[in-house]
């Protein structure tokens, strides 16, 4: 199987003329910025997140946002309260007969270092409007991922200017990504290395088949030498 290593930030020239360009995604500046009242909700939402049902930025009767839980959980309630204040939340949670003070100090503790997590949450919300618990789950869960890995899109361009694309995930101390192509001769040719980052080093290698993803058929590409 030939193969060759693409570092990461860089565009590899091949023999033949094409180019493997790759690059760090950030996800993060492709999503919305979030508003208030979906900051607001983000944070009941990931504090009570094994509880949650849905969250809503569409106002209703008597309020802007909703957070849905299966019961009650004063330390979710007093999460807005932790970081602004709020006294409708205040009074749900006294009239439920918990301390105030003992809940919003726990919410504070759930939400130190995580907010990168709210911050998607609430933007995912200010995009949609309304966000069912296993959505809030499954992004709460994306995130904490790209905190192991980073996304890398890759770019196989051929030598007629057609672009084959798809992103992938490396661990965040790597910097190389080795591309399959099966059994096309396509040696890299290390004198054309434009870096647009500056630096190389080793890294962790990827292994990132070109076939199973369907980008590249070994039998008819125009890769192919």
């Amino acid at each position: 199987m030939r193969s060759i290593e693409a570092p990461i930030g860089r565009t590899t020239y091949l023999e033949n003329g094409a180019r493997v360009l790759t690059n760090v995604v950030d996800i993060r500046g492709s999503i919305s910025p979030p508003g208030k009242v979906a900051d607001h909700e983000a944070r009941h939402s990931f504090v009570g997140l094994s509880k949650l049902k849905r969250a809503t930025i569409k106002p209703g009767p008597g309020y802007l946002g909703l957070t849905e839980l299966s019961e009650f959980d004063a330390t979710a309630a007093a999460a807005s309260h932790a970081n602004e204040g709020n006294a409708d939340d205040i009074r749900k949670i006294k009239a439920a007969g918990h301390d105030v003070g003992s809940a919003t100090s726990a919410a504070k503790d759930r939400m130190s270092g995580n907010e990168d997590i709210i911050y998607e949450i609430a933007s995912r919300l200010e995009e949609k409007k309304e966000l069912s618990g296993d959505k809030i789950r499954s992004i709460a869960k994306q995130v904490e991922r790209r905190r192991k890995f980073d996304v890398v899109e890759v770019s196989v361009i051929s030598p007629d200017g057609s672009k084959n694309e798809f992103q992938t995930e490396i661990e965040k101390k790597g910097t190389v990504v080795l591309v399959n192509f099966g059994n096309s001769d396509l040696s890299r040719d290390k004198s054309k290395q434009e870096s647009q980052s500056g630096t190389e080093d080793d890294g962790v290698v990827v292994q990132v088949d070109f076939t199973n993803k369907k980008l590249v058929d070994a039998e008819d590409s125009q890769l192919a030498a």
